[in-house]
């Protein structure tokens, strides 16, 4: 997990590179953060208290990018919190983390990204097993997010100013949304299909990914 990464910002440095932009950090500077001493790696369901001593980790020299192996540690005193990775699904490696505080159990789970349901090279995530009984759930809400989001938005209640109803008509396609909702029961069959109609012609198919997790998928 920790190489894909190192290669996912390679990725989006040769990208903006030969689009000529300035991605704002040098292949050097990936190295130094991905180098040694960077990294603690966990495996599922391992918990690990914080803060750590001095000895309750060694080094991982299996890999071409040197990571700390933190060590299964049951001796609790003078710990604060403690950490938990479980199966997020979404992209290979990925978690959602239990955070628990030592001095009164609070519990707080942490997932950014995740997906219910199982694929084709992941099972699915086990969020439910621990984020309903939490004393807090930060995640993000599902659907489109960001400029994208917006297109696919309905119009606003109109108003009565007359500047802001123009407003609205131009940017929302007088009083619908710039896009229709995005079709949630397209099959992978007829995804396929479509690439192979494109090849039968003798065209080509792109098809935006990053350099790792979700291109396992496809």
């Amino acid at each position: 997990t920790v190489k894909m990464g190192q290669m996912t910002l390679y990725d989006h440095h040769a990208s903006l590179s030969l689009d000529g932009c300035n991605p704002g950090y040098s292949l050097e500077d990936v190295d130094a953060v991905f180098g040694k001493d960077s990294f603690h790696t966990l495996k599922y369901s391992q918990t690990v208290y914080l803060p750590l001593d001095e000895d309750e980790y060694s080094y991982n020299t299996t890999t071409t990018t040197t990571t700390k192996k933190t060590k299964v540690n049951s001796n609790k005193t003078n710990k604060l919190l403690a950490i938990t990775p479980y199966l997020s699904g979404h992209v290979v490696g990925g978690c959602f983390w239990v955070l628990k505080q030592l001095s009164d159990d609070t519990e707080v789970v942490l997932a950014p990204t995740y997906h219910h349901a199982k694929e084709k090279h992941l099972p699915g995530s086990t969020l439910h097993k621990f984020g309903l009984n939490a004393d807090a759930l930060l995640t993000m809400p599902g659907g489109p997010r960001g400029l994208l989001g917006k297109l696919y938005q309905p119009p606003p209640k109109k108003k009565d100013n007359v500047e802001e109803k123009k407003k609205q008509i131009v940017h929302y396609n007088r009083g619908k949304p710039i896009l229709p909702p995005p079709m949630g029961h397209r099959s992978e069959s007829e995804l396929i299909e479509f690439i192979m109609q494109a090849l039968r012609r003798d065209g080509n198919v792109l098809l935006p990914v990053d350099a790792s997790g979700r291109v396992l998928e496809l």
